[in-house]
């Protein structure tokens, strides 16, 4: 296959701890928690823990998650190309 597919199935795959590992520095850097609580019926909930929760889900997730070519339609035995 053409190295710039290879390339790009490789960003798309690696994009999401990216994502995770930006809105978790993000989260902490930028805001404080108990500023933002949420109600949902008898629940209250604080916005940062939420974002903190669904962040740290999506790196933990995608750390753990392989890279599989074949997937993708890519020849694994040539990772050069």
């Amino acid at each position: 296959m053409a190295k710039w597919l290879r390339v790009l199935t490789k960003i798309h795959h690696y994009h999401h701890p990216v994502i995770g590992l930006c809105g978790l520095i993000a989260t902490m850097v930028l805001y404080t928690p108990g500023t933002h609580p949420v109600a949902v019926g008898p629940l209250r909930l604080d916005a940062f823990y939420i974002a903190v929760a669904g962040f740290g889900a999506l790196l933990v997730l995608s750390v753990i998650d392989e890279y599989d070519p074949e997937e993708y339609g890519l020849d694994p035995s040539n990772p050069e190309e």
